[in-house]
């Protein structure tokens, strides 16, 4: 079945099911004559189907009332295609104020714009919607039902926001549907990576000194991996501070901003030097086991306002 059918035939399903759930109504409060009206409606409704079929061109042009006088007022779905609109950023703008003067969300800016940053140039055109709406990207040919599928909405609210198209190329817009807060940062680089690929072993809080055997606090994360593998800057930022202590081993101190620093300890070799500038993914040194540890690992620590704080509060991934 092609997928022109498959649209219409959800769409007579749709129908059929509110007709019938609209009769049942009527037919508890309504005498003969509504009954009979509303069999003659039924009739109409049938010659439409068989007609439609035969001749689908009268599909497309009569869709969209009818999607207008049923889907919206019974299944709650918003049946206007998507306006896209552009706004030209000027100086003092920010993602923040930007979704506050339009109407729409941070969401919305992001994904729409595919933006790797929260910096903004004056005079560049970005486009929004004043409802949420995500762009979906894929290589290659998909249809309403592949978007519907993933993102657990109905196929006539893509069909309809995308200007009553059936498939696409490439990418298409998802209406009602938000970024997570994790996948807006990750796209913006403001959430930290996780600094190396391996198994948290021993997280932030209290807990039985593996070495000392004595109940003390873990400032931060334990991260497993074998010795040598590359431990990576969870954000930008300078090299504040490197070198050797007893309890950390070889570590490192990255500066991100004027209240947020990050540490990396017991590592095998450190790869950058004090007043370095890094970027996020950054390789900035080795997993060891130097300082007071059992065994190959990587301890992460967050300092916010010169306080430790609990690095997985940060890592968006």
């Amino acid at each position: 079945m092609s997928l022109y059918r498959q649209i219409l035939k959800l769409n007579y399903s749709v129908r059929r099911r509110l007709f019938i759930q609209q009769l049942l109504l009527a037919l508890k409060e309504l005498g003969p004559i509504t009954i009979a009206l509303i069999s003659l409606v039924m009739i109409i409704v049938s010659l439409y189907s068989i007609i439609s079929n035969l001749i689908p061109s009268l599909v497309s042009k009569s869709d969209e009332y009818i999607i207008h006088l049923f889907y919206r007022r019974y299944l709650g779905i918003d049946v206007s295609p998507i306006q896209i609109k552009e706004y030209k950023v000027v100086k003092g703008d920010t993602l923040l104020s930007i979704s506050k003067k339009l109407g729409t969300s941070i969401s919305t800016l992001v994904s729409l714009n595919v933006l790797s940053s929260q910096s903004l140039a004056v005079g560049k055109n970005l486009l929004y919607a004043e409802e949420d709406v995500v762009k979906y990207r894929k290589a290659g040919s998909f249809s309403v039902f592949d978007v519907a599928s993933k993102y657990n909405v109905h196929p006539f609210e893509v069909f309809i926001a995308n200007g009553y198209k059936m498939h696409f190329k490439n990418e298409c817009l998802v209406p009602g549907v938000e970024l997570s807060w994790r996948e807006i940062t990750d796209m913006l680089g403001i959430g930290f990576l996780k600094p190396l690929l391996g198994r948290f072993t021993s997280g932030y809080g209290y807990r039985i000194h593996p070495v000392l055997g004595l109940r003390r606090f873990h400032s931060g994360l334990d991260i497993s991996a074998p010795y040598g593998s590359p431990v990576k800057s969870a954000m930008y930022g300078i090299v504040e501070k490197t070198g050797y202590d007893e309890g950390y081993g070889y570590f490192i101190v990255i500066k991100h901003s004027s209240s947020t620093k990050t540490l990396y300890g017991h590592l095998s070799k450190i790869l950058v030097k004090e007043g370095q500038r890094v970027s996020r993914g950054h390789i900035i040194g080795r997993v060891g086991d130097t300082g007071m540890t059992t065994g190959p690992h990587l301890h992460f620590e967050v300092i916010k306002n010169g306080r430790k704080v609990n690095p997985k509060r940060y890592i968006v991934r």
